[in-house]
């Protein structure tokens, strides 16, 4: 997406939505898309997370219980479970709490477990883009203990795909970036990642062509997921 561009289409008269097709096609969403909100709080967690849980009428255990159960609900090691962890673990914090989750540079590696850590905070604890998909594909059923990746390593764990054959639980690799598809709309996808410190852990869509225009790629998980152990509870 570019700044000039906008600009100057805002100046022609252009409305924010023109602006946005522009870019990413007639398949862009505001709001909901596919059954799972779109991230839509500002402000990123600052305290630790069952701190705020409980300051908000729930607790880290209800939140992990709720996590699991709603992995349980998608199919425990399937695709749908995948993304279904991912989706839930961004969304079902921010429903509770009104904020996002923390995204920290180098952060969950070698302490990824089932479920959230109460010790996740802004500035502290918390996971990067790598360690997001980790957790999700864990969480969501695979491998009797966590499979450890950096960025560049989950971007070879499949195979190169057109960018309009995604499925919930393939990846979406860019340069030191790993995303992942937790829903498919016509046009594009509905993404969830740990994105940046100042953004913290999202979910959003993106169309076909704006992945083509940004030259990021998308993989294609099937390999990995038939040669993994799943777990059954």
């Amino acid at each position: 997406m570019s700044q000039l561009v906008s600009y100057q289409m805002a100046k022609d008269g252009s409305s924010y939505t023109d602006i946005l097709k522009y870019f990413y096609s007639d398949g862009i969403s505001i709001g909901k898309s596919g059954g799972a909100s779109i991230t839509t709080a500002t402000n990123i967690a600052s305290e630790r997370i069952d701190k705020l849980l409980l300051e908000h009428g729930s607790s880290l255990e209800e939140f992990n219980e709720y996590i699991a159960a709603s992995i349980r609900a998608a199919g425990l090691g399937t695709r749908d479970g995948v993304a279904t962890a991912a989706t839930v673990l961004i969304n079902g914090f921010e429903d509770r709490v009104g904020l996002k989750l923390p995204y920290v540079y180098g952060g969950g590696h070698g302490d990824v477990q089932l479920g959230a850590r109460g010790d996740w905070a802004y500035g502290s604890n918390g996971l990067d883009c790598s360690s997001f998909i980790t957790w999700a594909i864990y969480n969501g059923g695979y491998g009797n203990s966590p499979d450890y990746k950096l960025a560049s390593n989950w971007a070879n764990a499949g195979t190169v795909t057109d960018v309009s054959n995604g499925l919930p639980g393939d990846l979406i690799a860019s340069d030191g970036h790993i995303q992942m598809i937790v829903g498919c709309y016509e046009g594009g996808y509905k993404v969830a990642h740990a994105s940046q410190t100042k953004t913290g852990l999202v979910v959003y869509d993106v169309s076909y062509d704006a992945i083509r225009y940004n030259g990021h790629k998308v993989i294609d998980m099937s390999s990995y997921y038939s040669s993994h152990s799943r777990r059954s509870n």
